[in-house]
């Protein structure tokens, strides 16, 4: 598991390419140890997911006052989660194959996944305090600031990932939002 300095040190990689400096990809570690490691963003990313959960507890609860959505309602938000990520990133990973930028999948996974971090944080914040706070119209407009912000910076740090492919960094990012929208369509 990564320290604490470590995981500070990639989001400032990820910070600098978010900031249009492509000498932030140097701070990330592309080995194949760095690959596995970088998949520990996740654990670094529960507590900000516990509020993501905890908001579309209390989205289905206001639409569905009448049902319990206790602890089950939880685990199936996280096995949906684990589901739709695993199923992305081998869709990735097969169409780099396909289309030819296999050579940079090592470096888009491991920008993907610390970018993944710092976005799973920049989301629970107005999230967190829609939870807490019940006039929620300031903070709906923040939380949709924070989402238009997150996919420009998913654009450019995935632009820099994949070698300044201005293309295959909107098309990554299109389908990553397409994925989103899909999984949360179908799990409702």
């Amino acid at each position: 598991m990564p320290s604490l300095d470590e995981v500070f040190y990639y989001l400032r990689g990820i910070w600098m390419m978010v900031r249009n400096d492509p000498a932030g990809l140097q701070y990330l570690d592309i080995t194949m140890r760095g690959v596995w490691r970088s998949f520990w963003s996740y654990a670094y990313a529960i507590p900000a997911m516990a509020f993501l959960w905890a908001a579309q507890r209390n989205a289905y609860l206001s639409v569905n006052p009448d049902d319990s959505a206790g602890f089950g309602f939880i685990v199936r938000e996280i096995g949906v989660s684990v589901v739709a990520t695993v199923l992305f990133l081998a869709a990735v990973a097969l169409a780099s194959r396909q289309f030819g930028f296999s050579h940079r999948f090592a470096h888009w996974l491991v920008a993907a996944n610390w970018l993944g971090l710092a976005t799973t944080y920049v989301q629970a914040v107005p999230l967190a305090l829609m939870v807490l706070v019940k006039q929620n119209g300031i903070l709906v407009l923040i939380y949709l600031v924070a989402l238009i912000g997150i996919i420009a910076a998913g654009f450019r740090v995935y632009r820099f990932a994949l070698g300044n492919n201005a293309s295959l960094a909107a098309v990554l990012v299109a389908s990553e939002l397409v994925w989103g929208v899909t999984i949360n369509y179908l799990t409702g």
